[in-house]
C-alpha cells in the first residue's frame, strides 16, 4: 500500500492551497508516484475532508472508535479533540493504520485555536502537518499574491492607502470587518474560485515568501517548512 495522506482543512478554497502547495512541494522533492491522497469524499468532487463533518464523541462510540480517553495533558481548546476525532474516524474509515494527516485550520481571531491543534499533535503521531492559517487561508493567499496587471496593482495601491499597510506584505495584521482578509481577497481577485487559488500557490516564489513580512508572520512560510521537512522526511523513510 502506498503511503497515504489525508487533509483536513476548512473548506474547499483551503483545500485548493493545502494540496497544491503539499503536491507541488512534493513534486520539486522528486517525490511523485510513491504516495496518494486519502478520498474521502470522491463523489463530491474533493479529497479533503471538512471540519464541519467531523463526528461527535457519540457517533464515535457508537462504531466502537472511540472510548474513554486520557489525555496527558488538558486540552487548550476545543478544536484540540476534535482533530483527535477527526483522525481516529478517519484512520477508522480507511483501514489503513499508517495513514498521516495534514491540519489546516483558520485562527479567525480565536488564539487557543492553534494550541489546540499542536495539542493534538503531540497526542497522535499521525498528526504530521499543522497549519493554523493567521486569521485565515485568505491571509496566505495575501501573502503568495503578486498583480498580474493594472487593474491589480491599482486596486492594491488604492488598498494600501485606504488601510495605511500593503496587504500583501502585512496581510496578518487583517482582521475583521472591511479589513478582514477575505474582503480584501474579493477586493484585488473578484469573486475567485478555488482554481484562482490553487494557481497563485503554483505560481508562488520562494525567494518572494522568505522575504515577505506576511508570510512569516501568517504562518504561512511555517506551513511550507513542516511540508519540505517533516513531510519529505517520512515519505523518504
Amino acid at each position: 500500500m502506498l503511503p497515504t495522506l489525508a487533509l483536513i482543512c476548512e473548506g474547499p478554497h483551503d483545500e485548493a492551497v493545502g494540496r497544491t502547495l503539499v503536491e507541488r512541494i512534493l513534486s520539486e522533492e522528486g517525490i511523485v508516484d510513491n504516495w496518494s491522497w486519502y478520498c474521502e469524499a470522491c463523489g463530491q468532487d474533493r479529497t479533503a475532508y471538512f471540519w464541519r463533518d467531523v463526528p461527535s464523541n457519540r457517533e464515535l462510540r457508537q462504531h466502537r472508535i472511540l472510548t474513554r480517553l486520557r489525555y496527558a495533558e488538558p486540552p487548550p481548546h476545543g478544536d484540540g479533540p476534535m482533530a483527535l476525532r477527526a483522525v481516529l474516524w478517519l484512520l477508522w474509515r480507511s483501514k489503513n493504520p499508517g495513514m498521516r494527516f495534514i491540519l489546516m485550520r483558520d485562527r479567525d481571531g480565536d488564539r487557543k485555536r492553534c494550541e489546540g491543534l499542536e495539542w493534538a499533535r503531540r497526542h497522535h503521531n499521525a498528526i504530521l502537518v499543522v497549519g493554523c492559517a493567521i486569521e485565515s487561508v485568505e491571509a496566505w493567499v495575501l501573502a503568495a499574491w503578486k498583480p498580474e496587471n493594472e487593474k491589480e496593482r491599482e486596486t492594491l495601491e488604492a488598498i494600501r492607502e485606504e488601510l495605511g499597510i500593503d496587504p500583501s506584505q502585512e496581510s496578518h495584521k487583517l482582521r475583521r470587518g472591511k479589513r478582514s482578509p477575505k474582503r480584501i481577497v474579493k477586493r484585488l481577485l473578484g469573486d475567485a474560485d478555488r482554481a484562482r487559488y490553487a494557481w497563485i500557490m503554483k505560481q508562488l516564489s520562494w525567494e518572494h515568501l522568505e522575504r515577505n513580512p506576511g508570510a512569516q508572520a501568517s504562518s504561512l512560510l511555517n506551513f511550507v517548512r513542516q511540508i519540505r521537512t517533516l513531510l519529505v522526511s517520512w515519505l523518504r523513510k
